[in-house]
């Protein structure tokens, strides 16, 4: 144990008891009023007995402590403290009923005491509490088997004191304060009782505002609520003479309350893909309620876009009122075109509330979602009189070139001009721009409904003789670019009437054949016809210029397929046979359908093989 100073200066190094008496009601220590004794080094005998034990003047004073100054049912902690192999004088306490007619042994066996006597034998650190004279209290004692061991003693003491305090939970938040009422069960004599009203500022200051309030109907309308949302009550009761609890029946603040507005999925949610491609329309839909008594004026709704690199985007949407208990759905769009990777997605309605609610916590939703990149190319189709041509290959000199962009994304639609870049290179090298406000070019948007495609047709007057050079650039809706390079292409315009490159194919055949060639000119002649002949000359079929099919300026193979029939259906055996190619530049003036081949200049012969 260690020492412990008493304020004189008197350090006490010696075995003592100690004696403390508390209040049955109070449980305060009991301040008696002794006969001029000072029973410790405090000179206060009405609050603490302390004392070595070496006398029986010490003793008998213990003896006077219990009986003549504690009132009965007081309660009683006692306890010894030790110092070394010091003691308290126990082998001396049962002879002092010699003289005194009684002890200390018989005084706690008394207060239901059972090891006092025990420490005869061995002094060992001792505590005992008990109730003075009250039978029905348990005492609790404990008695350590030596020096060394550390004892402790808990219990509870009932009692009251002759005064209380009640403080109430947090009122509101409230849009506006009304009124305080409260009441008390019956009230004796000495009963009192009253409520302080306390407001709590937006910063959880804690601030009186109306003080002992005795009244039982309290105005609170001069109260704020924009600076006070929150009251808080705090009950003051006290009974001097009985010590017993004035009982609160009830306490009541009426006010008005602020709405609250909540995100309610469970009321109806759709949120169509986690997952979009790039260009496709994020599509939200959500259900608000107004959980409170209270109407909202037309509300705000925040968006907030963050992606994967923390950049936000922030949306705001207006929307109609919400009325008290009443939910209203809510729809969001956000186009992707400019978008690609992971999103996180913030809703928040009424934001920074913007109209005071009692609730923020259930204003706010965070989706996530994923936009795919367009990242693949678009593919560009070129044709020249609705053929796909080659390099230097003869065209028309009024050509329709037909300009394909293709796109695989169904959501950013090609309908750009600015997507194309298109120039023709003449053969004098000067370099046309074809822009889409020039007369020879016409533009046609992608549809959706169909396919992603748009179309330019573009129909140069091509004047002179020469090789040119046609250039396209375009690019998605994303900037994909339709191949590494712009799509070039050398192209030739002739004005001289030709039939050139003729031949069958395939040649020899067995079932049928088609014939090849390319024309040159201006504009197509006024008639061909293919002439097929046997070896001697003998005409034995004439395809005239209707069944050949769709025909050009460049290189054209007849839609007709000759299956080595006559004029008249009948099958020619295996042989040789020779055909002819007869253009006719420009319509005669003689009136008559007979067939002159004086009017055709422009011929060109080969041979066919037909194999049975």
């Amino acid at each position: 144990m260690s020492y412990w100073p008493c304020p004189n200066g008197v350090i006490n190094s010696k075995a003592s008891i100690w004696m403390l008496g508390f209040n049955k009601d109070t449980h305060l220590y009991r301040q008696l009023t002794p006969s001029g004794e000072n029973y410790n080094c405090w000179e206060n005998p009405g609050t603490v007995f302390i004392s070595t034990m070496a006398k029986q003047q010490d003793r008998a004073q213990a003896i006077e402590f219990i009986n003549n100054y504690v009132p009965d049912n007081d309660y009683v902690v006692m306890f010894t403290t030790q110092f070394r192999n010091t003691n308290y004088s126990v082998d001396q306490w049962a002879a002092d009923s010699i003289a005194l007619g009684t002890n200390i042994f018989q005084m706690l066996e008394q207060q239901g005491a059972k090891e006092i006597r025990k420490l005869a034998d061995f002094a060992s650190p001792y505590i005992l509490i008990f109730q003075k004279n009250n039978p029905n209290f348990t005492p609790i004692e404990v008695r350590a088997q030596d020096l060394n061991t550390n004892i402790s003693a808990e219990t509870i003491l009932p009692g009251s004191l002759n005064g209380g305090s009640m403080i109430g939970a947090p009122v509101g938040p409230a849009k506006s304060w009304q009124k305080l009422v409260w009441e008390v069960s019956e009230q004796e004599p000495d009963d009192k009782a009253n409520i302080d009203v306390y407001g709590i500022t937006t910063e959880g200051e804690q601030v009186l505002l109306l003080q002992q309030q005795v009244e039982k109907d309290v105005d609170l309308q001069e109260i704020d609520a924009t600076q006070y949302p929150y009251l808080q009550l705090y009950w003051h009761a006290t009974d001097s003479t009985n010590h017993t609890a004035l009982q609160l029946n009830h306490w009541r603040v009426l006010y008005e309350s602020l709405p609250d507005v909540a995100l309610a999925p469970n009321l109806g949610f759709e949120f169509h893909a986690d997952t979009l491609q790039q260009g496709e329309q994020l599509e939200l839909l959500l259900t608000l309620a107004n959980t409170s008594g209270t109407d909202m004026d037309s509300l705000l709704m925040k968006y907030t876009l963050i992606d994967e690199g923390n950049n936000q985007r922030t949306f705001r949407k207006r929307i109609e009122a919400l009325a008290a208990f009443d939910t209203i759905q809510v729809d969001w769009q956000f186009d992707t075109e400019l978008s690609s990777g992971k999103y996180q997605l913030i809703v928040e309605a009424n934001p920074n509330q913007e109209q005071r609610e009692s609730h923020t916590f259930n204003n706010v939703g965070v989706l996530e979602f994923f936009v795919e990149g367009d990242k693949r190319n678009p593919v560009l189709d070129v044709m020249f009189d609705g053929t796909r041509i080659k390099n230097r290959d003869i065209v028309s000199a009024t050509p329709l070139i037909t300009i394909d962009l293709r796109d695989e994304n169904q959501f950013l639609a090609l309908n750009d001009t600015a997507l194309f870049d298109i120039h023709i290179i003449f053969p004098n090298g000067q370099k046309q721009t074809y822009a889409f406000d020039h007369p020879a070019v016409r533009f046609y948007p992608a549809s959706l409904s169909t396919e992603n495609v748009a179309r330019v047709t573009l129909m140069p007057n091509l004047l002179e003789d020469g090789i040119y050079t046609l250039s396209v650039t375009a690019t998605d809706r994303s900037g994909n670019q339709a191949g590494q390079y712009a799509y070039t292409v050398d192209f030739e315009v002739t004005s001289n009437v030709s039939v050139s490159e003729v031949f069958a194919y395939p040649n020899p055949f067995s079932t049928s054949t088609q014939f090849v060639f390319q024309l040159s000119g201006n504009q197509l002649p006024e008639d061909i016809r293919i002439q097929i002949m046997d070896i001697s000359g003998k005409l034995i079929r004439e395809l005239v210029m209707d069944e050949l099919g769709l025909l050009r300026i460049g290189n054209n193979q007849t839609a007709f397929e000759w299956d080595g029939t006559d004029q008249f259906g009948k099958r020619l055996t295996s042989g040789v046979y020779v055909y002819r190619v007869l253009i006719k530049d420009k319509a005669t003036d003689a009136a008559t359908d007979e067939f002159d081949i004086n009017e055709y200049p422009y011929v060109r012969v080969g041979k066919l093989v037909l194999m049975r």
